[in-house]
């Protein structure tokens, strides 16, 4: 058995599975993605093998490297190329290109919260992983495509690939959809590309692209926060005047009326602009968003609406209550967040962010390699100088607390 064929497919176990395998536990994890997407187990201690975490006088077995490749996306560990690299993609396939063109140009789609519609265009944005010399033919095709534009462009948003394809695919979008709306939420994205990638001449040029137009009353909530979060990405680049942005966010989202959105069925404004609180340090103002959006979280949701956006948002509440001071409650929130059910498309952003709050509370080297991958399979460079700011600012929390606490106890 080649040993770089086995490695190649560790590597890819390990990009499918969105962090490094170092450690029992991460194998444990690994083990239970495994069953949900293929519906065949894999012991713990399989796995341990596989990674050397254990010694083992065994070769890996032929149905282990077989499941595993089915998992990355491969029909079978033969499809592995000898070198240790995938089976070369056929770059002119035209009959697969005008197939999935045809998915989002032909199809006849009832209303834009179709289930069975959005849940099919995933599983193709999953498929195109391991398709990656079409892609970028698809994303220009489809661009010109009001199905294009709605699922694939607005409706999956696919932030860990911001810096890769999808970043380029906007670009498209932006030339055939030139609506205000299509404007501020592909600029506001590339703007936080570039603040992702501290890229500060990015930065400088698509907010001023959003800053061309004026949120109306009517516009879209979603839009209203993009709007909002490019502002804040912006200010906290160029060291710039933040409090007149919280300002008029606060006066814009007292005046929604949620009857008039289909889209108040998620707290599409309250998740992007906390978000961006969160990332610009803004910690207290985030969390009255949080909360806001936690009471919508609690009525009833529309089918359409993935839950699992709202691990995000307990996420993004457990940094902002760290870094304010109340870290116990931060840890039980923590402790109820599984990083596996983060959203598909944003999962290596938020675990990025969920690491990194880790490392403030367990200073660990695995959990310092596992930031460092995946800041490396992202390209979002600034969450790493951030991660170390956090544990900084935290530190410098807890000290105070303890100083406070012991003067007390003193006098």
């Amino acid at each position: 058995m080649e040993v770089k064929k086995v490695t190649f497919l560790k590597e890819e176990v390990e990009k499918t599975f969105g962090r490094k395998i170092l450690i029992a536990s991460d194998c444990d994890s690994l083990s239970k993605d495994i069953y949900r997407q293929t519906n065949v187990k894999l012991s713990l201690n399989t796995l341990r093998r596989f990674f050397n975490l254990i010694k083992s006088k065994y070769q890996v077995s032929l149905f282990t490297l077989d499941l595993l490749s089915r998992y990355c996306g491969f029909p079978s560990f033969s499809e592995l190329a000898k070198d240790g690299e995938a089976l070369p993609q056929n770059s002119n396939d035209p009959g697969l290109l005008n197939f999935l063109t045809l998915l989002f140009s032909d199809s006849d789609v009832k209303c834009i919260n179709d289930v069975t519609y959005i849940n099919l265009i995933h599983t193709t944005i999953v498929y195109l992983d391991k398709k990656p010399n079409i892609i970028d033919q698809l994303q220009r095709r489809i661009a010109k495509t009001s199905n294009g534009q709605i699922f694939y462009y607005e409706q999956s948003i696919n932030i860990d690939k911001l810096d890769s394809y999808y970043g380029v695919g906007l670009c498209y979008y932006l030339n055939e959809k030139r609506t205000v709306e299509a404007q501020i939420f592909g600029n506001a994205l590339l703007c936080f590309r570039y603040w992702l990638t501290m890229n500060k001449e990015g930065i400088k040029k698509h907010h001023k692209e959003v800053l061309c137009y004026t949120i109306y009353e009517n516009i879209p909530p979603s839009i209203a926060g993009r709007y909002f979060a490019t502002q804040l990405y912006f200010a906290e680049a160029f060291n710039r005047e933040i409090s007149s942005i919280l300002t008029r966010a606060r006066e814009f989202y007292s005046s929604i009326k949620p009857s008039k959105f289909i889209y108040q069925d998620f707290p599409a404004f309250e998740y992007i602009l906390s978000e961006a609180l969160v990332l610009t340090n803004q910690y207290d103002e985030a969390l009255f968003y949080i909360n806001e959006a936690i009471k919508k979280r609690n009525n009833k949701v529309a089918p359409h609406v993935d839950l699992r956006l709202f691990e995000s948002i307990y996420l993004n509440q457990a940094i902002a209550l760290a870094n304010t001071g109340k870290e116990e409650k931060s840890i039980d929130i923590l402790e109820t967040i599984t990083s596996m059910n983060f959203y598909f498309l944003s999962r290596n952003f938020n675990r990025i962010l969920y690491f990194s709050l880790q490392q403030t509370i367990r200073k660990r080297k695995s959990i310092d390699e596992q930031l460092r991958y995946l800041v490396e399979q992202t390209g979002f460079k600034k969450l790493l100088v951030k991660s170390m700011e956090t544990v900084a600012v935290v530190l410098h929390v807890l000290i105070n607390v303890q100083v406070f606490c012991l003067s007390n106890s003193i006098g």
